[in-house]
């Protein structure tokens, strides 16, 4: 499972049969999402929640080796994820909903 084998999100629950269900489905679309980072929404669906107490169990319920590729898969695109993070967008009142989804992810690694 490496890093450079983004997964969809179907492949990841695959990968975690017994995920838990989430209490709160953080929903968003992928509107205002940059090309580079499309790769990654199946990872902020699941790791990207912004409840920082949601996250932390999920991450405590990773498998090890699904964590370890989500991290690696991660930080593949760490410079991406800066720029737009960063960015204009960053400075934008009406950020979309995404643009929490991949800070929380970010801080997951």
């Amino acid at each position: 499972m490496g890093a450079d084998n983004l997964k969809t999100y179907s492949e990841l629950i695959a990968l975690w049969p017994d995920m838990p269900e989430q209490e709160e489905p953080f929903e968003f679309t992928n509107d205002g999402v940059p090309p580079e980072l499309q790769g990654l929404i199946p990872y902020a669906r699941i790791w990207g929640h912004p409840d920082d107490g949601y996250r932390a169990n999920i991450r405590a319920d990773t498998p090890p080796p699904l964590l370890v590729h989500m991290e690696s898969a991660v930080l593949t695109k760490k410079r991406e994820l800066m720029l737009w993070l960063t960015g204009p967008e960053a400075r934008n009142p009406d950020r979309p909903e995404a643009f929490y989804a991949f800070v929380a992810l970010l801080s997951e690694v």
